[in-house]
Parts: C-alpha cells; sequence; structure tokens
C-alpha cells in the first residue's frame, strides 16, 4: 500500500467522526502519545503519521488498517431524517461515517467488480403536494406506477432496492428511525435502524421514499410536510380503499382482534392502524383516544401480533456470491466484503447447483 497522507488525514477524520470523538478524546484513547496538534495536521493532509503514530491511532480507533489507505470515491449528504429526537451535527456525522463504512463495500461490488447497472430514480409523476388528501391519492398512483396493485407490500426493501434505492441497515445507540443520504449526487440509500420493530422499519422506508419522489409545495412548512410524508407511507402500506372493504366505512368501535389481523397481514403497526382508521373518518376522536390511550405502555405493541415478513435488505450478500460464482472474485475477497470469518462463508458456499 502506498501511503497517501491526503487520503490518510480524511480517513483519519472519517473514523473519529464515525465514533463520535473530538480530537481530544482520540489523543485521551492513545494515551496522550499522539498530540491534538499532530492529529489536526494529520486530518488536514499536511503531513503523513509515523508507523508509530499510525499503529496508535489504529488501535485508538478500532477500525482495520486496510480502510486507511483506500481510495474515496464515495461522498454523501444527508437529504431528509425521520426522529423524534433532534439529532446533533456530531451524531448526524456519526450515522452518515457509519453507513459509508458499509456501503463502500457494496458500491465497490457493484460497480467495479460486477458493473450493475443501477436504474435511476424518478419522481413521481404527480402534482404537487399541499395538503394529506393529495397524499393519499399520490399513495395510490405509486402503486399503480410501481406495478404494486392493492395487494400487501411483502418484501418492500426487495421492491426499493429493484427500483435502484440502496437500502441498508444500522445497529446504532443513537436514537433515530431512518434517513435518507444521496451519495456522489445520484445513488438514493435510505438508512433505517436495524432496532426498531419491523412494522416500523417498514413506515420508515415509505417515509423515506415520500421525500425522495414526491414534490411538495415550496411553501408548506417542515410539520406539515412531514405529515404528508406520514400519510403516504400510511396510505402506501394499506390503501385507504381496502381499510374501508375491510374495516366498514364507518365504525362505533372497533375489536383489538381486528387490528391485529390487520398487522400481521399487512406489516403495519396497530397504532398506525388506527391512525389510518381515524384520519378516513372510519372512527371518531374519541374511539381513536381510547386506542391510543391503552398503547401508551404498550409502545412496542408486545403481545399484540406480530408481522412474519421479513424486511431484511440481502442483495449485497446475492451479489457478493455471484462474483464468487463468476470467479470475479476469490473467496478471501468475498470474506472481507461481507465481513465475514471464512468459514462461516464457507457453508454459504457449500452447496452449489
Amino acid at each position: 500500500m502506498t501511503p497517501d497522507k491526503k487520503t490518510i488525514g480524511l480517513r483519519l477524520k472519517k473514523a473519529r467522526q464515525l465514533l463520535g470523538l473530538s480530537m481530544d478524546q482520540l489523543v485521551t484513547r492513545t494515551g496522550n502519545q499522539v498530540t491534538k496538534g499532530a492529529i489536526s495536521k494529520y486530518e488536514m493532509g499536511e503531513y503523513l503519521p509515523r508507523e508509530d503514530k499510525m499503529r496508535l491511532l489504529i488501535d485508538a480507533l478500532g477500525i482495520s488498517e486496510d480502510y486507511y489507505y483506500k481510495t474515496i470515491n464515495y461522498e454523501a449528504h444527508v437529504t431528509s431524517m425521520r426522529s423524534k429526537t433532534l439529532l446533533t451535527e456530531r451524531e448526524k456525522q456519526m450515522l452518515l461515517e457509519l453507513m459509508l463504512l458499509t456501503l463502500e463495500r457494496h458500491l465497490e461490488l457493484e460497480d467495479t467488480i460486477l458493473h450493475v447497472k443501477r436504474p435511476a430514480v424518478e419522481k413521481l409523476h404527480f402534482e404537487v403536494l399541499r395538503e394529506p388528501e393529495d397524499a393519499e391519492i399520490a399513495a395510490e398512483y405509486w402503486r399503480l406506477e410501481w406495478k404494486v396493485g392493492d395487494y400487501v407490500v411483502g418484501g418492500l426493501y426487495a421492491l426499493l432496492e429493484l427500483h435502484g434505492i440502496v437500502v441498508q441497515e444500522i445497529d446504532s445507540v443513537i436514537d433515530f428511525d431512518g434517513f435518507t443520504a444521496i451519495i456522489n449526487e445520484k445513488i438514493p440509500v435510505f438508512v433505517i435502524n436495524s432496532n426498531r420493530n419491523v412494522e416500523r422499519r417498514r413506515f420508515t422506508a415509505l417515509y423515506e421514499l415520500a421525500h425522495l419522489i414526491l414534490s411538495f409545495d415550496e411553501d408548506a412548512s417542515d410539520g406539515l410536510h412531514e405529515k404528508l410524508c406520514n400519510r403516504f407511507a400510511g396510505a402506501a402500506l394499506i390503501p385507504g380503499s381496502v381499510m374501508k372493504r375491510l374495516l366498514g366505512a364507518k365504525r362505533d368501535n372497533l375489536f383489538q382482534e381486528e387490528l391485529i389481523i390487520l398487522r400481521n397481514t399487512w406489516g403495519v403497526s396497530i397504532q398506525s392502524l388506527a391512525h389510518r382508521a381515524f384520519e378516513l373518518g372510519i372512527i371518531n376522536q374519541s374511539v381513536y383516544g381510547r386506542i391510543r390511550e391503552s398503547l401508551a405502555g404498550n409502545p412496542l405493541e408486545i403481545g399484540l401480533g406480530d408481522y412474519q415478513g421479513d424486511e431484511h435488505s440481502r442483495l449485497f450478500e446475492g451479489l457478493t456470491l455471484r462474483a464468487v460464482s463468476q470467479r470475479l472474485i476469490t473467496q478471501s475477497k468475498a470474506s472481507e466484503l461481507l465481513q465475514m470469518p471464512g468459514s462461516e462463508l464457507k457453508d454459504s458456499l457449500l452447496q452449489i447447483w
């Protein structure tokens, strides 16, 4: 590996940001054997760390050595974020770098090994959204455009990936639901918190889709913007016509079991189903309030059904196995890409037809 001070400097900075460390905290992690001034100069690409200093930094940051010597081919910026708490800029940068840590391997495989042609993601050819009813109609139009019909959207991640959107789940202590990042100004990536339950992850993915493919009134407030995206996500998961067909146009009450059946079938949380019933006028404010009150102490809806659909992206794993099969990469390279021990990978490669 030929050391390049600009690359190494930027990698050191990205690794520090990934861990959410200040320069002072990194100094402490090195046992005060690397100064703050030296770290600053390294990150700015002014100096190349000596071998002993580089080893101290690598050990302090805990990321494999090869990471620091790879050319940086991908830049990213966040375009939308779904989170109940307001994240700091440092937390946003941590999430972005955590995403890139895995995503670089994915894109390397697609772009330089398999030369995958990724379809361009286009805006939905629909009018500008100004009110919630517009979002409801836009979701119906999306189902037609993407040939989903009135059916359950099973394998949502796979559907998004077929339309050119990269879906990545990450495990983080930061409290967020998901966000959209654009790579090199052209590749959309939906990053979803893997610690959320499956219904919430599905809703978040469609919330981010709304941000990506819909057009909004420029004068719309942030609150209205979020409301429209939430309405689209709910309607995309289960159309209003289906809700009324299954529950009826008007109800004075709902049985708990009715919503459990819908949750198990359609992959929508009971909280979201109740909200859908309320916004569609199926139930009134009083009934909706009773349902919300009953769920207040059980936000994960434990014991109230369980959607069994699989929502995990397996695209990267599948493409890696394809590359091994076509002898484009070695098993060792596949193990590196998947961050999987060679013995575990061999189990995936044992059965060949």
